[in-house]
């Protein structure tokens, strides 16, 4: 069952990895860390929660924040996230599906979610009623190469970063699955 998220924050920072010294947020929430606010409202070790949609709301803004370090944040990060979760084969999907809903709508969590680092808490509105999920965004209009985005980890013996080429369509990113030949290491 597929289940979307409104999630927003007057500020976020998703760290990118290539920046060591200062963090600097990537320019939209990474699947990685959509499935971390998931995460938040339900989890269970016999589940594993999939991202198969970002939708960005507000325009994509940075301003700097000058800490111990230099940081680069989101102003105003505001996105609609769709997901869905997978089981084990003897876990009860059902009972998991009842049990993130009444999380979701009573905001009562497993763990505080955030945006990206602990200093930016998410504000998560579940979103219940049947919309068009892919209408074309006023504030992005056509496409826009994002670059190298950070999906998940692979759950090989080995885990690793798995990375995407982010392509905005109209506001939207379409997440690819973990396996997929559209992924790089």
């Amino acid at each position: 069952m597929p289940f979307r998220l409104r999630v927003q924050g007057p500020r976020a920072c998703f760290p990118r990895p290539e920046f060591r010294r200062d963090q600097i947020s990537y320019d939209v929430i990474p699947p990685f860390h959509a499935r971390a606010i998931f995460n938040a409202i339900y989890w269970r070790s016999s589940m594993r929660w999939h991202i198969d949609a970002i939708q960005v709301l507000n325009p994509i803004r940075f301003i700097e924040e000058h800490l111990p370090n230099r940081r680069l944040v989101l102003a105003e990060a505001h996105y609609l996230i769709d997901g869905h979760f997978s089981v084990e084969a003897d876990a009860n999907a059902a009972q998991f599906t009842k049990m993130f809903l009444r999380g979701a709508r009573r905001k009562q969590y497993a763990a505080i979610p955030f945006l990206g680092l602990p200093e930016y808490p998410a504000q998560i509105d579940l979103v219940e009623q049947e919309d068009d999920r892919s209408a074309p965004s006023s504030v992005h209009p056509g496409s826009c190469d994002l670059g190298w985005l950070a999906l998940d980890l692979d759950e090989g013996p080995r885990p690793h970063m798995q990375y995407f080429r982010a392509i905005m369509e109209d506001g939207r990113i379409a997440v690819p699955s973990l396996g997929s030949s559209a992924l790089a290491s």
